[in-house]
């Protein structure tokens, strides 16, 4: 079991968001100071730091009276994200160098591996966060700080709607099209590349469901020693 009195605000943040990212804490999870203070044994002022800077990504809200929690989203919200991701996304393929050098691609084929075998041990949580670390990384090959910002943002946020309405086979269609990005990237055609890329984004969107998830009351104790021994 992980020893979290000496945990940093950096790992509590790490953890907070590691946990809302991979859907060990869905939508609208209360998350009271008190009770994440005395997981992580530290202050209710420090948990209240780590709080403010998820509530500024977007990634936690604050009720008047009730505290903090998860945040959630409508569907117009969902539809604003990936209309969004469409620009952004197609504007990493315009300031990629095309095709990938080939460390660039092991960089790709490792995630979908990894992305494949999480799947196939139905560790969905893990497998929508390396679906995810997969068009970051993408944006990562252009070396441009603010785009990758605004991705990894846009990724977080796209993680809440998936913990929302998302299903297995969703995410089982998400990762066979990243393996057929893949081959369009050791290619020079970005026309091609990115009509497959607006396509795939099209289809994660349509492919949400409707009504939203149920979701159980979390064991804060539980979740943060499972998370702070990886």
């Amino acid at each position: 079991m992980s020893d979290l009195t000496k945990t940093t605000d950096e790992q509590m943040y790490q953890m907070l968001f590691r946990a809302i990212h991979e859907h060990y804490l869905k939508p609208d999870t209360h998350l009271p100071e008190d009770e994440l203070a005395k997981s992580f044994n530290v202050s209710r002022t420090r948990v209240r730091k780590i709080l403010q800077r998820l509530i500024y990504e977007q990634l936690v809200v604050q009720q008047p009276n009730r505290g903090c929690f998860v945040a959630s989203m409508g569907k117009p919200q969902v539809n604003e994200i990936f209309v969004t991701r469409q620009i952004l996304e197609l504007g990493v393929i315009d300031l990629l160098a095309l095709p990938l050098n080939d460390g660039q691609i092991t960089q790709l084929n490792q995630i979908c591996a990894d992305e494949l075998s999480a799947l196939q041990k139905a560790e969905y949580g893990l497998a929508n966060k390396l679906s995810g670390d997969f068009h970051i990384q993408l944006a990562k090959f252009t070396d441009n700080v603010t785009l990758i910002t605004l991705i990894e943002q846009l990724i977080a946020r796209t993680s809440l709607a998936i913990a929302m309405y998302s299903n297995p086979t969703t995410m089982q269609c998400d990762n066979h099209c990243h393996f057929d990005l893949i081959k369009l990237l050791q290619q020079t055609d970005k026309a091609l590349l990115k009509n497959d890329m607006a396509e795939h984004l099209s289809e994660l969107a349509e492919q949400l469901l409707i009504e939203p998830q149920p979701k159980q009351p979390p064991n804060f104790n539980e979740l943060f020693n499972k998370l702070g021994d990886k």
